[in-house]
């Protein structure tokens, strides 16, 4: 150690070393501090490889401006280009993973190929295949003056190298949004542009273009970087195990897509996942409007809904008919929210999971319950008929056949009462059976929702049927029964309690659908607060019917206003 001091205390080069040593100790402790204090992972060991790199090649450069020593400093030039090799590898390792515009991974062969250059003139060094020629200097002590093909080739290595980090670094800086992530890129992008660019003007470009001597200052003016990189160590948590770094990680590698979008809707950010899901390449899905994903326009119209309440802070969970490049199309359930940065909503982040299989499987298990259903209550209608109804027909002939006067003076009243109360349960039981079937035959479904409206004309209740283009000659026998049931229930709950006296029923015959609007105008109600009530059951009822049938359901309810359904149906099943 006293040799040292000596060393530089006598040095006529004490200054020009030290703003080679100084750097280095920086370097030193950010290599201690990065490497044993900061959780493992590809970015922070790279970057400690870089620091190492850095501090060898600095404390080499700075006795190598106190030796005097001919045979020592052809030694300390050799570790010199080993860790300058070593340093401009570890700068592009760093950059692809640090900046994500290549998706770097724990690939040996990758990594081989990128330390393979640097290792194999490392190793030529090693053998002497490149002659070490020094000169001393009054300004610098030694300095390296060797003038050989591979020292040239080695030159334009670092040259290319270096040129790849500044523009993967730039690039990445200058795409950034503001904020802390924008303020660490811009100091390591910096604090590598500035000693990449002297020492590729001072010991590259000019000593090959001029033929002048390189002028070793790349180990001072790589202070910048070390200060760059203490003040995004410090200030923005750069390498630190911090929710940002952890959250990329976990996007990357989760199965579910993910999709950001910036608040005017424009697609920023998409996940592997998502490419997968949707197979498009990354370049055809940035920076566009996410509504061309959509399968249908009710799906714009949803979408757009659901991104303004993004602007206001709300966070939804919704269903929603999306397709993939080849057309193919998926229910997707979205869980969207704010994407927030600095406090300020600047976005919307989503996850979409295919729940299409799902879907099928429950529209398939709905169909079949539905199915079902209509079977028993044709069986309970036909027992009512064929059963009930034929043995009180036979009990009221059984009374016909009994004649008044058979019957005591006092009993006449009671006899007459029970021919009425007969004539009332037949009526009532097939008005049951004929509810429970639609015993439409042939019949139209136009036919059907007349009779089933004929139905309630004893009630002081006024329908308006109103029927729009023609009605198919053949429409699938489910998408009649569904509609017919859908139809059916709107109407027995506006009776029972919207205490309207009108209902509206629209029936619009289109190219390829059906639409069906139906309105009261009674007292209506709110949803939200009826979920587990029988509005919210016999509504989840209805809405299940229209998704069995491949159709769009519509639900509005406003108090004192009223309440309406809408149905979009194609005329069959697909």
């Amino acid at each position: 150690m006293s040799y040292i001091f000596n060393l530089l205390a006598a040095s006529e080069h004490l200054f020009v070393a030290l703003l080679a040593i100084i750097p280095g100790l920086i370097n030193l402790g950010i290599f201690i501090y990065s490497y044993y204090f900061f959780p493992k992972s590809r970015l922070s060991i790279t970057f400690s490889l870089i620091t190492l790199s850095a501090l060898i090649w600095q404390f080499s450069e700075g006795y190598l401006r106190l030796t005097t020593n001919l045979e020592l400093a052809e030694r300390l030039a050799l570790i010199i280009d080993s860790s300058a090799l070593l340093l401009v590898a570890g700068c592009l390792h760093f950059s692809f993973i640090f900046t994500q515009l290549v998706k770097v991974k724990s690939n040996p062969v990758l990594v081989t190929l990128i330390y393979l250059p640097a290792l194999i003139f490392i190793i030529l060094l090693l053998l002497g295949w490149v002659p070490i020629e020094m000169e001393y200097t009054s300004t610098l002590g030694f300095v390296v003056i060797t003038n050989h093909l591979l020292v040239t080739l080695r030159s334009l290595y670092i040259s290319i190298i270096g040129i790849a980090c500044a523009f993967l670094l730039t690039k990445y800086w200058l795409t950034l949004g503001p904020g802390n992530e924008q303020k660490k890129a811009k100091l390591i992008a910096l604090g590598y542009l500035i000693p990449f660019t002297q020492g590729l003007t001072t010991e590259i470009m000019f000593p090959e273009i001029f033929d002048l001597t390189p002028v070793p200052l790349t180990t001072t003016s790589i202070t910048f970087f070390s200060i760059g990189a203490i003040i995004a160590l410090k200030k923005y948590n750069l390498l630190s195990f911090s929710p940002y770094n952890v959250s990329k990680e976990i996007i990357n590698t989760m199965t579910d897509a993910i999709i950001i979008s910036d608040i005017h809707h424009v697609i920023k950010f998409i996940n592997p996942s998502f490419l997968a899901l949707f197979q498009y390449h990354e370049s055809e899905v940035l920076n566009k409007q996410g509504y061309f994903l959509l399968s249908n326009q009710e799906g714009v119209k949803l979408a757009s809904k659901m991104n303004e309440k993004r602007k206001g802070g709300g966070s939804d969970r919704y269903e929603i008919e999306m397709k993939t490049k080849s057309g193919n199309n998926l229910t997707i359930m979205v869980s969207a929210s704010p994407y927030v940065s600095n406090n300020q909503i600047i976005g919307s982040i989503a996850i979409l999971q295919d729940i299409t299989k799902e879907k099928l499987m429950k529209k398939e298990v709905t169909r079949a319950m539905i199915e079902g259903e209509e079977k028993e209550r044709k069986r309970l209608a036909q027992e009512l008929h064929d059963g009930v109804v034929q043995s009180l027909s036979v009990i009221k002939l059984i009374l016909k056949s009994v004649k008044s006067d058979q019957v005591q003076q006092q009993a006449q009243g009671k006899f007459h009462q029970i021919n009425e109360l007969m004539d009332d349960s037949i009526k009532e039981i097939r008005s049951i059976s004929h509810n429970l079937t639609l015993l439409i035959g042939n019949s139209s479904l136009n036919d059907t929702i007349q009779r089933l409206i004929n139905r309630f004309q004893t009630i002081d209740i006024k329908f308006d049927l109103n029927v729009y283009g023609t009605c198919p000659p053949k429409m699938d026998v489910s998408v009649t029964i569904n509609i017919y049931r859908v139809i059916q229930e709107f109407i027995n709950n506006s009776i029972k309690y919207a205490n309207t006296d009108l209902i509206d029923i629209n029936i619009y015959y289109k190219q390829q659908f059906i639409e069906i609007n139906v309105k009261d105008y009674g007292c209506g109600f709110d949803y939200s607060n009826a979920k587990n009530n029988t509005h919210g059951i016999g509504l989840q009822n209805m809405r299940q019917r229209v998704e069995v049938i491949g159709g769009y359901f519509e639900f509005k309810s406003k108090i004192n206003v009223g309440t309406s359904i809408k149905i979009r149906t194609p005329y069959h099943i697909q």
